[in-house]
């Protein structure tokens, strides 16, 4: 080989050096998972949006915006960098970002638009929830009974998204937990647990199990549960209406066999937390009225009333979904068993006595109503309660259509009943979001 020819040589394979080190510069680092990547941070991202195409977040990595803040933080998450992400935008991570395989890897990929991600979640009705809860810590999940489609899902209190990286000590040591999504943490239900055993005896075919309240009733141990005042002579519509402790803790005994471990195992589903309790007297009817170591999420018991004022004629199984557009992601919570029609129906006629006091606080117009009801306060050792709301809507919908939608509010650290809190966060969340019922 001449020496022309080895410098010709020579050339070509620093020329091809360059063109390997330049293609493994676009392909593997500049693109690589790293959460400091900053071609990456700053590549396209998919959109995250509501049920009318409004926008929940958008931008890339590096300049992601939140419009509706810490209204919808828990849900939608955030994503501040290749490594710190949470809720939809870690679940639908892939789907939002730009394909790592992508090619031909020269191509600078900020310029390859991902798809979006498009959800049930109505702005309106997410931003006007979180208002109504105000201050408060505490919960409001709104679910379309007939389609399982998620409206609104707050947890309170919240934070900005794009000021996490300023705030995150601050907010991981607070003591109001603002990083703890409420809509799916377990919290004791008060008496709203009583529409599980209430389900069950109806199933069980013992509605007709009456009790005489003269104001309390001493359990297996002994000891004396109370009930605000003497209900009388009370079967199970009049026990639920009046939420009778003393009923419930007499069904529980006599009408299913001594454990409600049963009941709450067949409208749940799967393992009940509070189980260990249940091997004592006194725990076992604290449990039944939905007090010591009961616990559900929110979004159970707007499950749970949905499957009784939905229309499920030809599903057996009831489960909220959020993504209608994009891929499957992990879901927003397990499938619930839809009752045989005459046990829906009775429970829900039960509900429409037990949520006449809500109706009458409410006030609505003629072109919404409230179809049933329950309240729940859940006492605490610090006394600091838990107030609950569950129940289902009729608001107008599209056209000239309408719209049945079950809820759940858990209001924490009350003084007092739940009817005096959270009656009034719905009413709130209702005047913004659906003017038209007043």
């Amino acid at each position: 080989m001449t020496s022309n020819q080895r410098a010709i040589l020579a050339v070509w394979l620093l020329a091809g050096a360059c063109v390997l080190a330049a293609a493994y510069r676009a392909s593997f680092r500049d693109f690589s998972v790293h959460a400091f990547n900053p071609r990456l941070s700053s590549a396209s991202r998919g959109a995250i949006l509501d049920v009318h195409g409004r926008s929940l977040a958008e931008g890339a990595v590096r300049e992601r915006q939140y419009p509706l803040g810490a209204a919808a933080v828990h849900l939608v998450g955030y994503k501040r960098s290749l490594a710190v992400s949470s809720g939809l935008e870690r679940l639908a991570d892939r789907w939002l970002s730009v394909p790592q395989g992508f090619f031909p890897g020269l191509v600078d990929r900020r310029d390859h638009r991902p798809p979006d991600l498009r959800l049930s979640i109505d702005a309106d009705w997410q931003r006007a929830a979180h208002r109504a809860l105000g201050g408060r810590r505490g919960a409001f999940v709104v679910l379309d009974a007939d389609s399982g489609e998620v409206v609104a899902a707050v947890s309170r209190p919240g934070f900005a998204p794009e000021s996490l990286a300023q705030s995150f000590e601050t907010l991981r040591d607070h003591p109001d937990e603002p990083f703890l999504d409420r809509t799916r943490a377990q919290s004791p239900p008060g008496s709203t647990f009583k529409l599980l055993l209430a389900r069950h005896l109806l199933a069980a075919g013992e509605e007709d199990h009456r009790y005489f309240c003269p104001g309390r009733i001493a359990t297996e141990g002994g000891r004396h549960i109370r009930c605000p005042i003497p209900h009388g002579d009370v079967d199970l519509a009049r026990a639920l209406a009046v939420s009778c402790n003393g009923y419930f803790v007499s069904a529980a005994a006599e009408a299913v066999g001594g454990s409600p471990l049963r009941a709450f195992r067949s409208v749940l589903g799967g393992d009940f937390p509070g189980e260990p309790d249940l091997e004592k007297p006194m725990g076992r009817a604290l449990m039944v009225i939905g007090q010591g170591n009961a616990r559900v999420t929110p979004v159970r018991m707007a499950s749970l009333v949905a499957t009784h004022f939905g229309d499920h004629s030809s599903r057996a199984t009831f489960q909220p979904r959020v993504v209608t557009s994009g891929p499957r992601v992990e879901a927003f919570d397990a499938p619930l068993r839809v009752p045989h029609e005459p046990i829906r129906t009775r429970l829900a006629e039960m509900m429409a006595g037990s949520g006449a006091a809500v109706a009458s606080k409410l006030g609505l117009g003629a072109r919404c109503s409230l179809l049933g009801a329950k309240t729940g306060t859940a006492e605490t050792p610090s006394e600091e309660d838990y107030g609950w709301l569950v129940g289902a809507l009729r608001v107008p919908g599209r056209g000239d259509g309408e719209r049945t939608l079950a809820f759940s509010i858990v209001v924490e650290g009350i003084q007092g009943f739940s009817i005096q809190h959270t009656p009034g966060v719905l009413e709130r969340m209702l005047r913004r979001a659906a003017p038209e019922c007043f």
